[in-house]
């Protein structure tokens, strides 16, 4: 029984160490998810959601542009951020 419980507890220390490393990244997508993305096809202004950009190809050195699908035309794209914002 001891030794389950130790188990837990070094699970929970693991995930929560985890969750520590994740979470400056969480708030750096998270601001990035604020401002909108335009499509380079189209020219449609949308907003994504911060979990969407976990996965996503970004631009060298900027967050000005990240591979996305435009939800208008649909075609996947670099988009970049809008000048006026």
């Amino acid at each position: 029984m001891e030794a389950i419980l130790a188990v837990i507890v070094v699970i929970l220390v693991l995930v929560l160490f985890a969750w520590l490393k994740l979470f400056p990244k969480i708030a750096i997508l998270a601001s990035l998810a604020d401002k909108p993305f335009v499509c380079p096809n189209c020219g449609h202004r949308f907003y994504v959601k911060w979990y969407q950009l976990i996965f996503r190809q970004f631009s060298v050195y900027t967050y000005n542009k990240a591979n996305f699908k435009c939800p208008c035309c649909k075609m996947h794209d670099m988009c970049s951020r809008p000048h006026d914002c």
